[in-house]
């Protein structure tokens, strides 16, 4: 099932306003692999695939995620979750 949540929705908004609001760049990007994502899209749910890392080396030996970018990520997500950053 192929997945294409608008750019424009406020999920998706509201993460990468996070994302600034800490200084990280925000790129919006679309994403070529199998993932949960496309069962709850099937379903009328939308989504996005967000998080830290980088894909080089996920699901590979030695995978690793710098903390400094799991906290930012989490820093983000807590902002997307109270409705974006407050101006």
């Amino acid at each position: 099932h192929h997945v294409a949540t608008d750019a424009a929705h406020a999920l998706v908004r509201h993460l990468a306003d996070g994302l600034q609001a800490i200084g990280r760049p925000a790129p919006v990007a679309g994403f070529h692999a199998a993932a949960d994502l496309a069962w709850y899209s099937a379903q009328g749910i939308p989504g996005t695939l967000f998080g830290p890392g980088s894909l080089s080396v996920c699901h590979a030996p030695n995978e690793f995620v710098p903390l400094d970018e799991l906290i930012d990520c989490c820093k983000a997500i807590a902002l997307a979750m109270a409705g974006g950053p407050r101006r």
